[in-house]
């Protein structure tokens, strides 16, 4: 993995002391980085820019990418909605729409609803 860093402490960092043997330390991208890697990679993936997925245009050929990294950082990162929006530029209920596949919550009725008398 390349967002993951191993180092060793030589100092206890709130006495000063020397720490012997060294435990190892693990450091982690920050979860906005993994976001834009995801976001990076399924760019890639279409051959898209980063931009192309982030920015205003809502053209139909930037619709299933967009939404495919909407869902994978849902999935692997447990962004919210309103935090996948602001990475993408869009409201909220657009994340929503994009993570559940494009399908509205209800059913779709067959017959048309009879009006009230």
């Amino acid at each position: 993995m390349s967002d993951v860093e191993t180092f060793y402490l030589e100092f206890d960092p709130l006495t000063g002391q020397p720490i012997d043997p060294a435990p190892p330390v693990v450091l982690v991208s920050s979860p906005p980085a993994r976001a834009r890697k995801i976001i990076a990679e399924v760019a890639a993936a279409y051959e898209l820019t980063p931009e192309d997925l982030t920015g205003r245009r809502r053209f139909k050929y930037l619709m299933e990418p967009r939404w495919l990294a909407m869902r994978r950082i849902r999935k692997e990162l447990g962004y919210s909605y309103p935090q996948i929006g602001q990475l993408f530029n869009r409201d909220h209920s657009s994340v929503i729409w994009a993570c559940r596949g494009g399908r509205p919550n209800q059913p779709i009725r067959n017959k048309p609803q009879e009006m009230a008398a």
